[in-house]
């Protein structure tokens, strides 16, 4: 889990995003935004970071060698660690921004205003790290303001941003860079299944990172895969044959604190056919997911 409370948030800038498919604008601010005063900074930190929760960690994914010259987040938040100055943030983040804006293409997309924070000292996996964070606030609100004028009361209203509610952000720790980094994000705005990776894959083009999670959710997909696939009246086996076997893998990965194949081959599938049906399913899988299932993990 990522712990703030040694951090300090030393840069922070904000665009407005508009609808680049409705024709809508992009509004690049010139300069980063500065406080007066303790209060309003802590609350725009708590604001922008309360929204990671999961220890789900992604990586920037590896970029297409044919792709020279057209530049992503990945490009531009490795020169802005390289260079912790305020031109280069301000610049990279009017970058970031117009390439968010270029992504921002489909009609059910909203405008919105797109934060940019440079946090120092992230407590993350026992590491003290940097971290730039990449945030967009979609929704406004009407605010009522009242108030007492010249002795009488009046109400007026107003249209901004609750401090309670961020509907995306990203953060990119300046660690395992050469791996891609290590990235947590949310996107609490993917109704939309018709722009459902609009977020996560057309604006950062990111990936699950290989770690334990990553491992246990791709074992209990293809287990799983298996034996809707496999387990079938057409292979002679029954319903309920099926269903016991998928009982016995959810209880195999949660009684588990460590994963081992040799093991869970013989706890789950016992019989010599079964377990090589499942050993080229398996293969099947990982060339199908282009990902590589480890025999032993967390």
């Amino acid at each position: 889990m990522l712990d703030f409370t040694r951090s300090n948030m030393s840069h922070l800038i904000h665009h407005h995003v508009g609808n680049k498919g409705l024709g809508h604008g992009l509004e690049l601010s010139l300069g980063e935004i500065t406080f007066h005063e303790d209060y309003s900074k802590d609350q725009v930190v708590n604001f922008l970071t309360s929204g990671f929760k999961s220890d789900i960690v992604y990586e920037f994914s590896k970029k297409d060698p044919d792709s020279i010259g057209i530049f992503s987040v990945q490009d531009f938040v490795r020169e802005l660690f390289k260079k912790k100055n305020s031109e280069t943030f301000v610049n990279e983040s009017r970058n970031i921004a117009q390439h968010l804006y270029d992504q921002t293409m489909h009609p059910k997309l909203p405008s919105g205003t797109m934060y940019m924070a440079y946090f120092s000292d992230i407590l993350a996996d026992g590491e003290l790290v940097d971290g730039i964070g990449i945030f967009k606030k979609e929704a406004e609100e009407q605010f009522l303001k009242p108030d007492i004028k010249e002795g009488f009361a009046v109400i007026e209203s107003d249209n901004g941003q609750s401090i309670d509610k961020l509907e995306k952000g990203v953060l990119i720790l300046n660690t395992a860079a050469d791996d891609g980094f290590k990235i947590h994000l949310f996107d609490k705005g993917k109704k939309n299944n018709s722009c459902a990776f609009y977020w996560v894959e057309d604006f950062l083009s990111v990936r699950l990172k290989d770690t334990p999670y990553y491992q246990t959710s791709n074992h209990i997909m293809q287990a799983l895969a298996f034996c809707e696939e496999m387990l079938t009246t057409d292979n002679n086996v029954s319903y309920m044959d099926r269903k016991m076997v998928e009982n016995k893998v959810i209880n195999f990965f949660t009684a588990k604190e460590k994963f081992d194949l040799a093991e869970f081959k013989k706890e789950v599938l016992t019989q010599d056919e079964l377990i090589t049906s499942f050993n080229e399913h398996k293969d099947g899988y990982e060339k199908a997911y282009q990902v590589k299932l480890k025999d032993e993990f967390d």
